[in-house]
């Protein structure tokens, strides 16, 4: 049973954290106000069409996130936490100016038996050579972590779709956005209300669902780990099945309006039906995004917490580059001389529905994909793979299955 207090540091509390949450609010205030309206600029200031101004966007997006596991690895070896944060502050300022699990890759534990002491050790008893010889945390976290990637990757396609703002940017564009007959909301402020979706859902399933059911229960529940990641990737695909049916509306609708030629033109079509969207995809992203961070630093050991924070924004990365690529697949194998292409620089002549029924599609399959990963990985740490009656319970002895792995070596 796990008994080690979950901060053990006396430094922190309220105080500091009301500087992340500032730090962070501010720092996606300046990265989403960018990023969601840079394909207008790009489209209208740069000519650019509406495929390669996304294509942009996703390789800035792959980029952006791809960095902070760099800052991860030399927080964790070398510089510390504190001041990696505040070096990322500053750059972030200066810049707005697949295997199976660790029980069947035992053969990584030989990395740290020592066949020839005389040759293998130094006096003192370190390794004579560390890249031949490693130690047995060292092994450890390195299967911890190739465990963990196949779930990992099922993360992949729940964040292409949220990487879809800049066709979204398009969408709201062409469409009514009046709240009052004098105030209209910008069409790149939609993408607020994906965060205040994941917010809100964040909020309900902590303060009014959870404790609704282990009320309805007579026992403190909660979803495991692995059923939140999975239910979140199988409502993203269900977001994707409704912005295609919401875009097929909006798309006849500008036919029958007679506005087709024009894709600037707005039509009496309320923004407001994007919403459902946004509220699917905020409950994915709840689930899924919140279930991976914490799926990540449970079965990752302490010693790679930073690598853990980051894998999520590493899964961001590598969505913006799938992005990228079914975006160019689309564009390359689905449009001719006489056929307008699926993401058309026309969003009234293309087919962006059949676009998100595509990637509705390969949601699905994901899931399915994701399955099989979550059967093959087993339980995770402290018995959360499945609803816990108490989160503490069924909590696994790491270190006599480690002893066990090592000694059937010697």
């Amino acid at each position: 049973m796990i008994t080690e207090p979950l901060l053990s540091n006396p430094k922190g509390g309220i105080t500091a954290l009301l500087f992340i949450i500032a730090n962070e609010a501010l720092e996606r205030l300046a990265s989403f106000g960018l990023s969601t309206n840079m394909i207008m600029y790009l489209t209208r200031e740069y000519g650019m069409d509406a495929a390669s101004g996304a294509q942009i966007l996703f390789l800035y997006s792959a980029a952006g996130n791809f960095m902070p596991i760099i800052g991860a690895f030399l927080a964790d070896t070398y510089v510390g936490r504190y001041p990696m944060i505040g070096f990322g502050c500053i750059t972030s300022l200066l810049g707005s100016a697949v295997v199976v699990p660790s029980e069947r890759i035992r053969f990584l534990n030989r990395a740290c038996v020592i066949t020839n002491p005389e040759e293998d050790l130094m006096p003192d008893g370190r390794a004579s050579d560390p890249w031949c010889l490693c130690t047995v945390d060292q092994v450890e976290e390195l299967k911890a972590l190739i465990k963990v990637i196949p779930i990992w990757s099922t993360g992949m396609l729940v964040s292409v779709n949220v990487c879809q703002n800049s066709f979204l940017l398009l969408q709201a564009s062409t469409m009514n956005r009046h709240i009052t007959s004098k105030f209209e909301i910008p069409a790149g402020s939609f993408y607020a209300f994906l965060l205040l979706s994941s917010t809100i859902w964040i909020a309900l399933y902590d303060r009014v669902i959870i404790p609704l059911a282990s009320k309805i229960r007579g026992k403190p529940t909660r979803l495991g780990l692995k059923q939140k990641i999975g239910l979140g990737i199988l409502v993203s695909a269900a977001s994707m099945a409704v912005l295609a049916i919401i875009e097929r509306v909006r798309r006849e609708t500008a036919i029958r309006e007679g506005i087709s030629d024009n894709p600037d033109a707005a039509m009496h079509m309320s923004a407001m039906w994007l919403l459902p969207f946004y509220f699917l995809l905020g409950f994915s992203e709840a689930m899924n995004g919140v279930g991976q961070n914490e799926f990540f630093y449970t079965e990752l050991p302490k010693s790679m917490s930073s690598v853990a924070s980051n894998l999520f924004s590493i899964g961001l990365s590598a969505a913006s580059l799938v992005a990228s690529f079914i975006v160019s697949v689309v564009r390359g194998f689905i449009s001719g001389e006489n056929q307008e292409s699926w993401v058309s620089s026309n969003i009234n002549k293309g087919h962006y529905d059949y676009y998100y029924w595509l990637l509705a599609t390969l949601g699905f399959a994901t899931f399915i994909y994701y399955l099989a990963c979550s059967k093959a990985y087993g339980p995770c740490k402290g018995g959360q793979g499945g609803i816990a009656g108490d989160v503490r319970e069924g909590s696994a002895d790491d270190d006599d299955d480690v002893d066990d792995d090592y000694s059937s070596l010697s």
